[in-house]
C-alpha cells in the first residue's frame, strides 16, 4: 500500500481513538453499557452479567485502539520512502499509551489508570507483532 495512504490511515486512527478516549466519563460509560446491552441481547452465547461484559468491552477497547495504532503505524514506517527503524515509532506509541491516560485527569468523570496504561501497551505489542508477522 502507498506510504501516503498508510500515513493518512495512521493519523486518522490516532485522531479517532484519541477523540473517543477523551470523551466524558458519562458519555463513554453510556456508550459501553449500551454496546454491552446490545451484545447481550444479540449474541445468545454471551453468558455473563451486563457489568462484566461492559468491563471487558472497556478494557478490550484499549487493546483494539492501541493495537490498531501500532499496526497501521508499523505498516506506515515500513512503506516510508526512506528507511526508518521501527523502534522509535513503537517508543512514541508506548509514550502515548501513558500520555493518553495522563491527559484524562482533565476530563470530567475520567481518571489516569496504570492498569489501562498496561492494556494500552499490551495492545501496542499485539498490533506491532501482527504487523511484523504479516510483513516478514
Amino acid at each position: 500500500m502507498d506510504f501516503w495512504i498508510l500515513l493518512a490511515i495512521t493519523i486518522a486512527w490516532w485522531g479517532w481513538m484519541t477523540w473517543l478516549s477523551h470523551q466524558t466519563g458519562e458519555k463513554t460509560g453510556r456508550a459501553s453499557r449500551d454496546l454491552a446491552y446490545r451484545l447481550e441481547k444479540t449474541l445468545p452465547f454471551v453468558r455473563m452479567d451486563l457489568e462484566t461484559l461492559n468491563h471487558l468491552l472497556r478494557k478490550g477497547a484499549h487493546l483494539m485502539f492501541f493495537g490498531g495504532l501500532a499496526f497501521w503505524g508499523g505498516l506506515t514506517v515500513q512503506a516510508a520512502p526512506v528507511v526508518l527503524p521501527s523502534f522509535p515509532f513503537f517508543f512514541v506509541v508506548a509514550l502515548w499509551a501513558w500520555g493518553d491516560e495522563k491527559t484524562k485527569v482533565h476530563i470530567p468523570g475520567r481518571h489516569c489508570s496504570w492498569v489501562d496504561v498496561g492494556f494500552n501497551l499490551m495492545g501496542a505489542c499485539l498490533g506491532a507483532g501482527l504487523c511484523w508477522l504479516l510483513t516478514r
